[in-house]
């Protein structure tokens, strides 16, 4: 007979034989010591018919010996350990409903302060608060502009790290030296100028403002009610030089008033960016683990 197929009959013959209760108690009796008929009968407390049949069932499992008492045999002593291999296995617990309910809490708790973290350190990285500044005011510049003319005035600011630091005020100009503007991560300056005029007539003007390197930075015509106050809005002073302002009478008659210059340096910091810049390394730190568990469960 084939090898193979005296294996898969060895297999039917121990599968069969295991599966019935009394038979199972009987390999396990003849575990230790052989035993003879009526010992067997007596401590399985059935008839002689049924034990009769169920030695006949467990067929090679079991054998004679010369005193007539019934023994295991290879192929019974083969099937008594396996019996033991499944006795013995306990399946892993499965995890309880209450259990499963805890890990998608935690997972979840876990996400949101990530997620809190992620979004306290962006406030904190991004929060501006000001830390004071520097006002300049030149109030009251008497202008005459007769028809088809143009009143200039000049600014001129100089930033220069040494002294003297010069201000002069004319009719026409302002001059300004202080020094450069502090620009730093997290403390700067930034520096604006404003014009604010009020004509006694009614008026037509066309308004220009040119930054230092002369490129216009707005163009626009205004027209008032005399008496009315009017603003030509605010720019930057990012660097030295002369910033220019034109104001053109387009009207048919002269137009007499005032002008106010406005000047502020206003100082920002961040006072918080360290410990915003910290917590954003706090939150990369979570899923850099995760990528390096991944990394090193695929390695292993």
């Amino acid at each position: 007979m084939p090898e193979k197929t005296m294996e898969e009959e060895t297999y039917s013959l121990i599968f069969s034989s295991l599966k019935h209760p009394i038979r199972r108690k009987i390999l396990r009796m003849l575990t230790h010591n052989p035993l003879a008929f009526s010992e067997m009968l007596n401590a399985l407390s059935m008839d002689s018919g049924h034990l009769s049949y169920h030695l006949d069932q467990l067929d090679e499992l079991v054998s004679h010996t010369n005193n007539g008492k019934y023994t295991l045999s290879s192929i019974g002593i083969a099937a008594v350990k396996l019996m033991h291999g499944v006795e013995d296995y306990s399946p892993p617990p499965s995890p309880s409903s209450s259990t499963g309910v805890f890990d998608v809490l935690a997972k979840t708790s876990i996400i949101g302060i990530i997620l809190a973290l992620l979004a306290a350190s962006l406030f904190l990285t991004g929060f501006i608060q000001s830390a004071g500044g520097e006002r300049s005011e030149i109030p009251n510049i008497a202008v005459t502009i007769p028809p088809n003319q143009t009143y200039t005035y000049n600014l001129t600011i100089l930033y220069n790290e040494d002294g003297p630091l010069l201000e002069r005020v004319t009719d026409g100009s302002y001059l300004r030296e202080r020094r450069p503007l502090i620009q730093t991560l997290t403390l700067w300056e930034e520096g604006a100028f404003a014009f604010f005029f009020t004509f006694q007539e009614t008026f037509s003007t066309q308004m220009r403002i040119y930054d230092s390197s002369g490129t216009v930075m707005d163009d626009r015509g205004i027209l008032g009610q005399g008496g009315t106050q009017a603003g030509i809005g605010t720019w930057a002073i990012t660097q030295s030089g002369t910033y220019r302002v034109e104001i053109e009478n387009t009207g048919a008659q002269e137009i007499t008033g005032i002008i106010d210059l406005h000047i502020t340096w206003d100082l920002y910091m961040k006072p918080y960016y360290g410990y915003g810049i910290a917590g954003l390394i706090l939150v990369s730190l979570y899923p850099t683990l995760m990528v390096v568990k991944q990394i090193l469960s695929k390695a292993s």
